[in-house]
């Protein structure tokens, strides 16, 4: 199992989960949630085993880090999300074909893709914003990865905004093959965070 440090920013914490009853139902609890199907485009069931078999799967993968989001409330942590990371290189590139639109692809050995989910009662509140502010930092800083990229679905206009307040751009646009419906593509640069 992976030992990835917790990062924290103002009132946002990422922790990461560890495996125990409570963490796998929150999990699904989240996984059940309308706005979190629609944006992941998971609308499968998922009972204990088969989000724990998930969640365990992430944390054994040598290219995925998996935190959850935590908000520092009266000073209780109170889990609201999850934000995951996973390295694209040579061994899983081919497994992103819609990041190879994007011109300067190629150029980095090493990039990674996020993703991030907040619960719908939290939603609205900069939540996600900031914790992809600090994992971003965590990226170009710490892993020293010099291109993060992110997709959705064309009609998040919630993920579009908070990944263009993070500083993402230069939209590609996709059809994924497996449900037919568009997708969005954008790209953050270090080099394009440092200006």
């Amino acid at each position: 199992m992976k030992d990835l440090p917790t990062l924290k920013r103002k009132n946002i914490k990422l922790i990461q989960p560890s495996l125990t009853y409570e963490n796998v139902e929150i999990y699904r609890k989240w996984l059940k949630e309308k706005s979190i199907k629609k944006g992941t485009g998971r609308y499968e069931t998922y009972n204990h085993k088969k989000t724990y078999e998930l969640l365990k799967r992430w944390q054994k993968d040598p290219l995925k880090a998996h935190w959850f989001v935590y908000l520092i409330e009266n000073k209780k942590e109170i889990p609201i999300g999850d934000i995951l990371l996973e390295i694209i290189n040579k061994i899983n590139e081919k497994n992103f074909p819609e990041f190879f639109k994007i011109p300067y692809f190629f150029k980095y050995k090493d990039k990674t893709e996020i993703a991030t989910a907040i619960s719908e009662k939290y939603q609205g509140k900069g939540f996600g914003t900031l914790s992809n502010q600090i994992l971003i930092d965590y990226i170009f800083n710490k892993l020293n990865i010099k291109l993060i990229v992110v997709s959705f679905y064309i009609d998040n206009i919630s993920s579009r905004k908070m990944c263009e307040k993070c500083g993402f751009k230069k939209r590609y646009i996709f059809t994924e093959k497996e449900t037919g419906k568009k997708e969005i593509v954008l790209s953050l640069r270090k080099s394009e965070k440092e200006n």
